[in-house]
């Protein structure tokens, strides 16, 4: 299986490393530089862009979002974020 995972936070970078123990291929991207040679260190592979992941995943792609809710409020204000 191959996803892209988007924010590699506490969270994020846990799920990935995870999955890449389960020899899944995982497309990395963060906002952060540092987040994504993390991953990388891992055995992912990083993605500087949204653009870049997309390219590199094949159809039906899957991308899975692990965000910190304030932060992406704190940078989106007119926007709302929603568990349902």
């Amino acid at each position: 299986m191959e996803l892209a995972m988007v924010g590699l936070g506490r969270m994020g970078l846990h799920m990935a490393t995870r999955l890449l123990r389960g020899n899944h291929r995982v497309i990395a991207y963060d906002l952060f530089e540092t987040a994504v040679q993390k991953a990388e260190a891992s055995g992912a592979e990083g993605a500087r862009s949204l653009k870049e992941m997309k390219e590199r995943l094949s159809r039906p792609r899957s991308v899975w979002v692990s965000i910190f809710t304030k932060h992406f409020q704190r940078r989106h204000p007119k926007r709302q974020c929603s568990s349902r």
